[in-house]
């Protein structure tokens, strides 16, 4: 059983969020075989404010991207 969870920084419309999930399911489907009912993804967004830049910093370097 895959587990994903996408984790972003912006807000998406509905049918964008929709979108990612799909593509998630799908790669799951077609990657590692699974089954058709088997979809364990969550998506989690967060607002910018809620991550605290430190003067000099981008909020790249703040999370390691």
């Amino acid at each position: 059983m895959p587990f994903a969870k996408i984790e972003v920084l912006r807000t998406r419309t509905p049918a964008e969020v929709q979108g990612l999930i799909d593509a998630v399911y799908r790669t799951f489907r077609e990657a590692l075989k699974a089954p058709e009912d088997d979809k364990h993804i969550r998506y989690v967004g967060y607002k910018p404010e809620h991550f605290p830049i430190p003067p000099g910093k981008s909020i790249r370097s703040c999370l390691d991207l």
